[in-house]
């Protein structure tokens, strides 16, 4: 199974590698910049360009949100997020320079949120 993400705001879930769709999930305001399934394939996270949210899908029930992250983005640049190693925390930049981490499993706090840059921060 792999993602797709489409400047249409849309993520398509294909099976294997025969091309064949399976669903077609809907939630972002902005044109899907980043993907990334959870290391048990149980979760995919999502991003979008002017969109301050980073949706948690769970792919055992295509088309639920599980939970959102939420940070202040309001530029067309690409602000990735990424995980730790252990990957228990997910990690974004925002547009006010700001570096966020969260607790994969808890959306509501950030674990830590502070000044990296005077700038957008978009590379994590």
């Amino acid at each position: 199974m792999y993602a797709a993400g489409s400047y249409a705001k849309s993520i398509g879930i294909y099976g294997d590698m025969n091309g064949e769709l399976v669903a077609v999930l809907h939630g972002h305001i902005g044109g899907i910049t980043h993907v990334r399934f959870s290391l048990d394939g149980q979760r995919l996270f999502s991003g979008a360009r002017k969109d301050g949210s980073i949706l948690c899908w769970d792919i055992r029930n295509l088309g639920e949100v599980l939970c959102t992250f939420q940070r202040h983005v309001n530029t067309n640049q690409r602000i990735y997020f990424d995980f730790d190693p252990t990957f228990t925390m997910l990690v974004t930049g925002n547009s006010n320079g700001h570096v966020i981490g969260w607790n994969i499993n808890d959306s509501s706090t950030p674990a830590f949120d502070f000044l990296a840059h005077n700038d957008c921060t978009n590379g994590i």
